[in-house]
């Protein structure tokens, strides 16, 4: 599946060097809604990145070249708010001119109700445009009927943890360096935390509560048993109660068990698990994002203003725990689409060429949320993260994403969300087989 996809080989050339990491979403933003003054331009648009602490630079950096079309930004404290809000609105006609979608189930869902945007980009940028981008970035924004919905920003990967270089040091634990590459020693690693601050500091926060990252974790590992039968199986060609599966579901058990913090499977990744364990400085450990290697440490970032601002932040791949060792699995990760029931879709895509063709996309860049899809654009805020450690880690990324293999996400969302429930029932003590036996009754019945 997505042979397309290079193996990520555009990430060679010049141009597309250094750019990472997302800032998770924030909260409610954006304020009422308020008439353009005589001859401006009002658009309203909901993402989930640009984050609130990216809009401080990108919104600016629009409203000086563009002021007569105002952006009104809104956005969600987590990304089920925001799906919720999304839905209710577009499916009542009172959607914002501009939004975002993903890939995949997402993006068909959405699909009849967003502006076609390749005559708008043809007239635009004239014949050949799609080249500027990567070639599996273009193929993410197109709907089952051949028409491109929305265009891309970035490319982001998983699974990677993140850990307090600072906060390991000040209690004497050392097994970070190197990194764990196994079970086993991930496990000796979160012991050794628990054991040096007196049970003070939990080892690894890890958000279960949505589909989204447990079915992640559920893929990257999958992949470590059988590359690529995972994705054959939601196109119904495996079945869900292969061995495979059940040795993944196995390891899914065991990490709930002894390596992510008690109450897991409880709470939302974004931004409950951030916010409480990592950013509080609770927990040494987060499981996360190649979004999260970078960017979010600039000065005006996500990081500031939390207690672990001035602590170096480090990273390395989620550790083996299938028979292969593991590869990265990536997608693109936002995109911006049009309203197809806006009433200003030129200035509407004036704003999309911007953020992703033009000026914008290089301000976007620099803030290192994903790696940029565009070629031929430079990152030149690498040398603004405050750590040596989080400046490294940056580095050590894009070698390893260059390994990056395979969908990161499924494509039908009733498949992943009978996953997702599936594995959460695993974790509290569910019979392993009887629960893919569920998941295997929702693929039966999903349309591809």
């Amino acid at each position: 599946m997505n042979k397309k996809i290079e193996k990520l080989k555009w990430l060679g050339l010049a141009g597309l060097a250094l750019a990472f990491l997302l800032a998770a979403p924030g909260i409610f933003a954006g304020g009422q809604k308020e008439k353009g003054a005589a001859g401006k331009i009002t658009l309203t648009y909901w993402p989930i990145v640009p984050t609130i602490a990216h809009w401080k630079t990108v919104g600016p950096a629009w409203s000086k070249d563009h002021p007569n079309i105002r952006i009104e930004y809104s956005t969600a404290a987590s990304r089920a708010e925001f799906e919720k809000k999304r839905q209710v609105a577009m499916a009542g006609g009172e959607g914002p001119d501009l939004l975002e979608v993903w890939r995949g189930s997402d993006l068909e869902h959405y699909s009849k109700m967003l502006e076609p945007i390749k005559p708008w980009a043809d007239k635009s940028l004239g014949a050949g445009w799609e080249k500027q981008f990567a070639s599996f970035a273009i193929a993410s924004v197109t709907a089952k009927d051949g028409k491109i919905v929305a265009l891309p920003m970035n490319m982001v990967a998983e699974e990677f943890v993140l850990y307090n270089k600072s906060l390991l040091d000040e209690i004497g634990v050392k097994g970070y360096d190197p990194a764990p590459k196994n079970y086993d020693e991930w496990k000796k690693l979160c012991d050794e935390i628990t054991t040096k601050s007196n049970g003070s500091v939990i080892p690894v926060a890890y958000g279960g509560k949505e589909a989204w990252h447990i079915v992640d974790t559920f893929v990257y590992t999958a992949n470590q048993f059988a590359q690529g039968k995972i994705y054959k199986a939601q196109e119904g060609k495996v079945k869900w109660t292969d061995p495979v599966f059940v040795k993944t579901m196995k390891v899914m058990k065991k990490l709930f068990d002894n390596i992510y913090q008690k109450g897991a499977v409880g709470i939302n990744e974004y931004p409950d698990t951030r916010d409480q364990y990592f950013y509080s400085r609770k927990a040494a450990m987060f499981v996360t994002g190649s979004w999260h290697i970078g960017g979010w440490g600039l000065p005006g970032g996500e990081k500031d203003g939390t207690k672990i601002e001035e602590d170096a932040i480090g990273a390395f791949l989620s550790p083996q725990t299938g028979t292969n060792p593991p590869k990265p699995t990536f997608e693109v990760g936002d995109m911006v689409a049009i309203n197809k029931d806006s009433k200003h879709k030129k200035a509407a895509w004036e704003f999309v060429e911007w953020l992703t063709y033009g000026k914008g996309a290089v301000v976007f860049a620099n803030l290192m949320q994903g790696s940029p899809v565009k070629k031929n654009i430079k990152i030149t805020t690498l040398n603004k993260l405050r750590t040596k450690t989080e400046r490294d880690a940056v580095k050590w990324l894009l070698p390893v994403l260059q390994t990056s293999e395979g969908d990161m996400r499924l494509a039908y969302k009733s498949i992943q969300d009978a996953l997702g429930a599936s594995i959460q029932n695993v974790v509290f003590g569910k019979n392993i087989k009887d629960e893919l036996k569920k998941v295997q009754e929702v693929s039966d019945k999903t349309k591809r």
